[in-house]
Formats: structure tokens, sequence, C-alpha cells
């Protein structure tokens, strides 16, 4: 396998890289974070009062009474078995909701949505990359976004490019499979390394057709579109490294 060179890259980082959430973001986060949490409360609390009159309309009443009791009187009555099941049962909802939330927020770099290995300058490669799909079209670019599912601001770490179930993937470049494997977010994923510091991942395929391990040639098929992680429909997200820095996948085919 030939070496891969980068020709041209001015050490320069986006100052925006490294910018930190403003003291005002933080704590409308935290607010709709309390917001959520009290709706959750809520309905999970009166889901429970539902189900229990729905089947148990004796217990219901019972329950009621002494609820009313202790309101009129302001006694605090001590909570049975049931009752504390129930807090249990709410404080594991919050619980996971919580944690859902804190990995959406640290997904991209600490305090910021913005990675801090971003680079933003030209790159030109000593070989031509090629398509990685024989048909397609972009659907989300590289960079800053708002996220199609949470809504929320959110860099996007590379391309997403729309293409049927079950196409071809091809790698871009010649290189060895150095992961394959599945994640949370990105689903079935494999990670080709071209140089010691060029790197590409192709991440949502429905299936992975290439051995960890393998050495490709350009144009290889190694994997087929899908829908797999986190994703609103059948499509390719390409992501580019160059010296573990996030780049936009369009930049390699700019300077050809």
């Amino acid at each position: 396998m030939s070496e891969l060179q980068i020709l041209s890259r001015p050490m320069t980082f986006h100052k925006t890289g490294t910018r930190k959430i403003k003291k005002s973001d933080k704590k409308n986060n935290r607010l709709l974070k309390i917001i959520a949490v009290q709706t959750i409360c809520c309905a999970v609390l009166c889901g429970c009062a539902y189900t229990m009159k729905t089947n148990n309309n004796n217990e219901y009443n019972a329950y009621k009474k002494i609820y009313v009791e202790a309101m009129s009187s302001n006694i605090e009555k001590a909570p049975d078995n049931i009752i504390l099941k129930t807090i249990e049962n709410v404080k594991v909802h919050i619980d996971k909701f919580i944690e859902y939330m804190e990995l959406m927020d640290n997904k991209g770099g600490e305090n910021s949505f913005i990675p801090k290995n971003v680079y933003y300058g030209n790159v030109i490669l000593s070989a031509k990359p090629i398509s990685p799909l024989d048909s397609g079209y972009i659907t989300s670019d590289f960079g800053e976004r708002k996220h199609p599912i949470s809504n929320k601001k959110d860099f996007h770490t590379g391309i997403d490019i729309a293409s049927p179930q079950g196409s071809s993937i091809y790698t871009v470049l010649p290189g060895i499979v150095e992961e394959t494997g599945n994640d949370r977010i990105y689903g079935n994923y494999i990670k080709i390394r071209h140089s010691e510091n060029i790197v590409t991942i192709y991440n949502h395929c429905d299936k992975i057709l290439a051995e960890t391990g393998a050495k490709l040639r350009q144009g290889e098929r190694i994997a087929t579109v899908g829908s797999t992680g986190i994703s609103t429909g059948s499509h390719l997200h390409l992501t580019v490294m160059i010296n573990n820095n996030y780049i936009n996948p369009i930049s390699i085919y700019e300077y050809l």
C-alpha cells in the first residue's frame, strides 16, 4: 500500500473550537432539564393513579381518603410499600432521563457542542479519493447545525449522504481496516486507516463486509448503507480525520 501524504496543511485552528457555553446557556439548559423532570414525574404519578383507580377502585378510594385527610389537617402520613415503590420507579425514570441529557451535552467536547479537535483549513492529498457511494445526495453538511432528533445545537463531525438501504459503500482511498463495531449513536461503523495521519469512518451501516485488519484497494466494497444507531433514515455518515482532527470531508475533493 502506497503511503499517502498531506501536501499542504497550515497548522491553524478555528477559534470557536474551544469556546465555552455561556452562563445563560447553562442556566437555560438546567431550567429545561428541571421542567422535563417535573413533566415526567407528573406523567408517571398520574399514570399510577389512573392504573390504581382502574384495577382496584377500593384501594384508590382509600388512598384518596388518606390524601384528603392529610391535606386538610396538615398531618404527614407515612407512605407504605406501594407508595415507596412508585417513588423508586419515578426516580429510576428521572435518573435515566438525566443520564441521556448528560450524554447529549457531553457529545462533541467538554463544555461545548463544538469539538476541540476541528480543522477548517485546506487539505491537499497526494492521492485522488473517490466517492464512497455510486449515487446519493448530501442531506447534512459538516459543521454547526440543529440536531434533527434532539433539536439541540450540535456539531456535525462529517457529512450525511442519503442513499437507498443496502447500497454499496466503497473505501475512498486504499488502506487497512483498523476497527469495526457498533456504537449507540453511530450504529454499525467501519474505520479505515489510509496512512499514519489519515483516517476515514463510515457510519450507520446496515452490514459491515470487510474484516478488521483487511488490506483494501481503493474502491473496494466495505459495507452497505443502513440506518443503524440514532438515525432518521437510510444514509452514510462519512467522517474524515487528519492527525486526529475532524475535517470537512468535502475538502479532500475540492483541490484535485
